[in-house]
Order: C-alpha cells, then structure tokens, then sequence
C-alpha cells in the first residue's frame, strides 16, 4: 500500500491520498488521525464515547462523528469512516 502525501500551499494541511481496498484505507486512515492527535484530543474523544455508551445514545452517533471531526480538522471519506468505527467501539487508540 502507498500513501501519497500532497502539502496544501494555502494552507498548513496535508492532504492524503489513500490506495488499496476499503478496509486498508480506513486503517491507513485510522492510523493517521492517530498520529495527528495529541493526548488531550484522544482523551476528550474517548470521554464523550464513554459517555454515549452511558446514555445509549447511539441514535445521534452521526452528528457526534460530523461534529468531532470537523472541529479536530479531520476531512475525507475513510478518515470519517475510521472515526464512525471508533465511536462504535471497533477502534482504539494506539
């Protein structure tokens, strides 16, 4: 698998092209957000999944996904789709 990097010139952020079938891009873009995201970010996340376990409230998962990704900065199919499993509980962080 292959993972092209292309810089954005207007901006700081780094845009990912992902190769390889469904379920290798969305752990290549699992590792990613990983590696993007610092302790504090992890653990914010981690609290608020703990906290729709709690609640039961699986109904709004997607709001929480589009909201928690769009203020973190992540974008893009496969880093959204990696995001939804994480909330589901199929991923952890490294």
């Amino acid at each position: 698998m292959k993972r092209i990097i292309r810089e954005n010139t207007l901006s700081t952020k780094q845009h990912y092209e992902f190769e390889g079938t469904d379920e290798q891009r969305t752990e290549e873009a699992w590792e990613v957000t990983c590696g993007y995201l610092g302790a504090k970010q992890k653990k914010t996340l981690e609290g608020i999944r703990s906290q729709m376990k709690e609640q039961s409230a699986w109904e709004q998962l997607e709001p929480v996904v589009n909201m928690s990704t769009l203020c973190l900065g992540i974008d893009g199919y496969y880093p959204l789709r990696a995001m939804t499993e994480f909330f589901q509980g199929k991923r952890d962080f490294s």
